[in-house]
């Protein structure tokens, strides 16, 4: 029985892959798409705020975008008995819409790593978790390869949920 289904699967396999090869399409690569940051951002919890740095780079296949975004995100208290760092490295899928020949907007989600560092803490406390990061971004392309928009984004954590609204500049290849 386990024999025949594991011939079955092979199979079904090489059927899938010798249809889905058209010889005619020119075979699509992952290539550059853009590389952004942020030039003003904030953090907003439940508990605290502050500001908040991003910069990522991303990919694309056709239509069909990855990115990698590192986040730092630093509380602001002028006279704080502690002070928290946010640090997130998020994988995100994503697409881009165009609105018109000048307006974009594009849509991400995905998953990543998220931490915070208590400093001022006697025991400096880290907590690190698994977060699931949702961004979603209005663009305006000034040029063909310079624009910049605003962004909000969103870390749904088990540990503190982040809001995340700014500005950015992209860089488009």
């Amino acid at each position: 029985m386990q024999r025949t289904t594991l011939i079955l699967i092979i199979i079904l396999l090489v059927k899938f892959v010798s249809f889905g090869q058209d010889n005619n399409k020119p075979i699509s690569k992952l290539e550059f798409h853009s590389v952004s940051f942020s030039i003003l951002d904030f953090y907003i919890t439940n508990k605290t705020g502050g500001v908040s740095f991003k910069a990522d780079v991303s990919f694309d296949k056709d239509v069909h975008i990855i990115k990698f975004q590192a986040l730092t995100s630093v509380e602001y208290q002028i006279f704080a008995s502690y002070l928290e760092i946010i640090s997130e490295l998020n994988l995100y899928y994503g697409r881009e819409f165009s609105l018109n020949n000048w307006l974009y907007y594009d849509i991400y989600g995905g998953l990543g790593f998220f931490k915070i560092n208590n400093l001022y803490n006697i025991n400096n406390n880290k907590s690190t978790t698994i977060g699931f990061p949702i961004q979603n971004r209005l663009r305006l392309q000034t040029k063909k390869k310079f624009g910049g928009g605003f962004q909000f984004q969103v870390n749904l954590n088990t540990l503190r949920i982040v809001y995340s609204p700014g500005f950015f500049l992209q860089w488009t290849f």
